[in-house]
């Protein structure tokens, strides 16, 4: 679809071309709770006649860049179904208010981050499946969609009944299928693994966070004391390969110069 004025019925030809449900705003609880936020919208819990307990993303839309995002995270939403991916419902609009929304999946536990923080202790076999199921998600994103997520953290990570649920596509980019609405262009397969191994890495950085039970620190604030165990080393070994992008064996990366403390880290 052609870049439009914002003036001209974008909404509603975007819809019917990409064959995306429109859910009558009327249908859409106004009583909500804010359960999130990004850079381009806010996130809501609700409830829809059509689909009970749900999840609103907002955006305000007054000019041609915010219409481009929006419907570049639609579109790439759209196209990812499978049970690692909070499910798209379809989209809404508040149009006096210049208001438009992604209705989809609510995910009861909340994010990763919130699940791990609430957690007394995790045994390593629930750490494994849970680095699992986020490599599936992950691996069906690159390999059956050629979709890089390039925001992947345990924010944008949510849970439901215990189970991994990735969200949040607005920074995602399509190599395939569809057009990259913001450049009008498919990237080429040369670009698509650069992104692909920058995923790689923030799953690693997840996988961290969740050896931890923390949020993954900053390098100035490691202290020499961290390292990690033997069984912590075995949900690296469990995520050697992801996207059929194969990693280097561990390495250790020291945090002071006499080599006696580290963690380790991988290599591309």
């Amino acid at each position: 679809m052609d870049l439009m004025d914002f003036n001209k019925s974008w909404y509603d030809n975007f819809s019917i071309e990409n064959g995306i449900l429109d859910i009558p705003y009327e249908q859409i609880n106004k009583e909500r709770t804010r359960i999130g936020f990004g850079k381009y919208g806010i996130v809501y819990k609700t409830t829809c006649n059509l689909f009970g307990d749900i999840a609103v993303k907002e955006f305000y839309i007054n000019d041609q860049e915010y219409i481009e995002n929006f419907i570049n995270e639609v579109r790439i939403h759209n196209l990812a179904r499978h049970k690692r991916i909070i499910q798209f419902y379809g989209i809404s609009r508040d149009a006096e208010k210049k208001l438009y929304y992604i209705v989809m999946e609510y995910a009861n536990h909340g994010t990763l981050r919130d699940f791990l923080s609430k957690r007394n202790s995790m045994d390593l076999k629930e750490r494994i499946r849970l680095v699992t199921q986020i490599s599936e998600g992950l691996s069906y994103l690159h390999n059956k969609l050629n979709i890089s997520h390039q925001d992947l953290h345990t924010k944008n990570i949510l849970v439901k009944n215990g189970n991994i649920k990735i969200s949040d596509f607005g920074k995602s980019k399509c190599f395939k299928h569809i057009n990259n609405f913001s450049s009008n262009k498919i990237f080429n397969s040369s670009s698509f693994t650069l992104y692909k191994v920058s995923d790689i890495h923030s799953l690693g950085v997840i996988i961290l966070e969740l050896s931890n039970y923390r949020k993954t620190l900053h390098k100035e604030q490691l202290s020499s004391k961290i390292c990690l165990k033997e069984d912590r080393l075995e949900i690296r070994e469990k995520s050697r390969m992801v996207s059929n992008l194969q990693l280097k064996p561990l390495e250790p990366v020291y945090l002071n110069n006499d080599k006696k403390s580290y963690i380790y880290s991988y290599g591309f």
